[in-house]
């Protein structure tokens, strides 16, 4: 259980193992020195998930992000609704961002969420 310091600007990838989002921290996880690094984010709930996302089975995880991914679906249907269109196609390019948002924020946030409740996936 070692949290790792990474020198900006190393090969190592640079993507949040937890929410997917760009790691920006420079720490990171590994269960033990010398093994592979778990990279996070800057939200402190990554930090607090990554423990338990490092040692999760990967189809656990990818139950989790199966879930997460439904629930961003379901908030960015929920904007549509509120701003009463279904077309995508027909949405002005604020709507456009508003709506991918929805999706993008929408899934790290709920992933964060069931990973730190450790929400059954299923």
């Amino acid at each position: 259980m070692t949290a790792v310091a990474r020198v900006k600007g190393d090969r190592e990838p640079v993507i949040c193992g937890v929410c997917r989002r760009r790691a920006t921290t420079g720490f990171g996880w590994a269960g033990r020195q010398g093994h592979p690094v778990l990279w996070l984010c800057d939200s402190p709930d990554c930090g607090q998930a990554a423990r338990s996302v490092y040692e999760m089975p990967t189809i656990e995880l990818d139950r989790y992000e199966q879930r997460a991914r439904d629930a961003a679906g379901e908030r960015a249907g929920a904007y549509l609704d509120g701003i009463g269109k279904t077309d995508l196609a027909a949405l002005t390019p604020e709507e456009w961002k508003t709506f991918l948002h929805q999706v993008l924020v929408g899934f790290e946030d709920e992933l964060r969420r069931m990973l730190l409740a450790r929400a059954a996936p299923f």
